[in-house]
Formats: structure tokens, sequence, C-alpha cells
């Protein structure tokens, strides 16, 4: 058993969930986040992309990679791509949040 490879998430949908406990642990950041235009989550990813490769071990957690590139419609992406592609997914959960609708 590979316990290195269990510590890392598999998937886009449990990385999300991951750096939503990491990057956003409040509502009042939840909210900045899930409204962030898609010009700033470019700028913030450029300051994150590090950590989310790092974080997630890009490129070598090939199964993250491939769920990353499955959930892009891409037949191949390089680190940064799937640590984009994860953001983006981190995002579009959290305005689909009934959650956020509640908070002021």
């Amino acid at each position: 058993m590979d316990l290195i490879a269990e510590k890392f998430p598999k998937t886009v949908e449990a990385a999300v969930e991951i750096l939503m406990d990491k990057l956003t642990p409040t509502p009042r950041e939840k909210v900045k986040f899930a409204n962030m235009s898609k010009r700033s989550l470019v700028e913030y990813h450029k300051s994150i992309k590090n950590y989310i490769v790092t974080e997630f071990r890009l490129p070598g957690n090939e199964p993250l990679m491939k769920s990353c590139s499955l959930f892009a419609n891409l037949p191949q992406i390089d680190s940064h791509q799937a640590s984009y592609i994860i953001l983006n997914a981190m995002q579009v959960k959290l305005l689909e949040t009934a959650f956020l609708k509640v908070v002021r």
C-alpha cells in the first residue's frame, strides 16, 4: 500500500474540498472568492498556482492530473493548467452553494 499516494486527492472534487477549507475558511472569504471575475481569478491563480502544484504534488499525482484533464475535456494538461482547473472548479462549487445566497 502506497501511503504517500493515499495522502493526496485523486479527483478534482476532492482537491476542491481541501482547497475550500484552506483558502476560504470563513463565509466572507467564500463569498469574496465566489464573486471574483474571471480576470481576477486568473490573477489570483498566478499568485497561488505554485502552492496548489506543491500541495497536491502536481505533476506527480497522476490520478488527479487525469481527473483535471477529464474535468476540462482536454487530452493533455500541465501542472499549472491543472491548478487553474481546480481553482475554477472551486469557484463554480462556491457559486452553486446555497449557503452563499444567505450571507450578506
